[in-house]
Formats: structure tokens, sequence, C-alpha cells
């Protein structure tokens, strides 16, 4: 048996990883359906337009606007920029198993 004060410092450790994993999967909310408009941009545009209004990830909605921008003046750094973007979402999914199990089936 665990002493009192190792029990508490174990509840208070569960507690902190549970809150993690919590975090990071809310993080990495949309990933999925940003992966398919980044994939379909010229059908897609509305679609990841609106999305980025959701995002909870800052660094992958500031590279979805950038993606965007690009698109809408035919810039030809565009490939690069959604590259990136797409770089950002396997990133929030690697550390969110979850969320990449979902996008798997959704496929």
């Amino acid at each position: 048996m665990l002493a009192g004060q190792n029990r508490v410092v174990l509840r208070y450790a569960v507690v902190a990883v549970v809150l993690l994993v919590f975090w990071v999967h809310w993080r990495a909310a949309y990933t999925a359906e940003v992966r398919a408009a980044l994939g379909d941009l010229p059908a897609g545009e509305e679609h990841l337009d609106e999305l980025v209004q959701d995002l909870r990830d800052n660094r992958l909605a500031f590279r979805c606007k950038t993606v965007l921008a690009d698109y809408r003046a035919g810039r030809p750094d565009l490939e690069e920029h959604v590259a990136d973007a797409l770089e950002r979402v396997d990133h929030l999914e690697r550390f969110a198993p979850l969320r990449r199990a979902l996008a798997r089936r959704a496929r």
C-alpha cells in the first residue's frame, strides 16, 4: 500500500496527465477537415475560410489564412504554404492519437 502522501501525489499526476490529453485533443480539433479542404482547394476554399474561424490552434489558423490569401491572389508560393499548413496538421495529429484514428476512419 502507498502512504497517504504518495496517493495524493499519484492522484495529482493522473489528473495532470488527463488534463494534458484533453487539452491536446481540444487543440487538434478540425484537423481532418482542414486536411480535406487543403487537398481540394478550389472546391474547399469557402469551407477552409469557415474553418479558420473555428480553429483552436493559432499557428494552423495563420497558415490557413496564408494559403487562402495566396490562392486568391494567384501567388506562385501557394504549394509551399499548403505544405506548411499540412505539416502543422501532421504535428497536431501526432500528439492527438485519437484525432488521428478518427481521421483515418473518415477517409
